[in-house]
């Protein structure tokens, strides 16, 4: 009888400190992942970034390279 007493005790204790860590993972997480967290969103936020300005760069030339070519044509169009 007080072996099942002291085994039900133990897997109570088990439970309460399974449970105490969780908790303190919980709380702690955010402290021991948010560098991780903030290097990786930083990764990708500059990877996101350097295509937006890669995409704004090709798109300005394009435009340059149009208007050029209209430009251009409408010189050789006066002068012919």
């Amino acid at each position: 009888m007080n072996e099942g007493k002291n085994i039900q005790i133990s897997r109570s204790r088990g439970l309460l400190s399974w449970f105490w860590q969780g908790s303190f993972l919980l709380q702690s997480s955010p402290f021991l992942f948010f560098p991780y967290i903030c290097c990786v969103v930083n990764y990708y936020f500059i990877i996101y970034f350097q295509q937006v300005l890669l995409s704004l760069l090709l798109t300005a030339l394009d435009r340059l390279k149009n208007k050029s070519a209209l430009f251009l044509n409408d010189l050789q169009f006066i002068f012919a």
